[in-house]
């Protein structure tokens, strides 16, 4: 019998329900941004082409959006390591 695929592991799918929960939260425009860098793969230009935003003002929106995503993600997976 085969094993059970890595990505359709607990952990996987709980992980993947975090990261759409902090999406969620975050400003329309970074969120949009995200989905279309790091979830559907496109290109800066491609992304400049549909939301009529410059490609350097994408880039600030991306950086900002990752780095809330990890902020959110580190203070869901980190608890009980330190902070009290």
């Amino acid at each position: 019998m085969a094993s059970e695929p890595e990505h359709d592991s607990y952990e996987w799918q709980e992980l993947k329900r975090n990261i759409a929960e902090v999406l969620e939260g975050l400003p329309e425009q970074q969120k949009e941004v995200m989905i279309m860098r790091d979830l559907d793969g496109m290109e800066f230009i491609e992304i400049a082409e549909l939301t009529k935003l410059r490609v350097d003002h994408i880039r600030v929106l991306l950086s900002r959006a990752r780095q809330q995503v990890a902020k959110e993600l580190q203070k869901t997976y980190s608890y009980g390591k330190g902070d009290i």
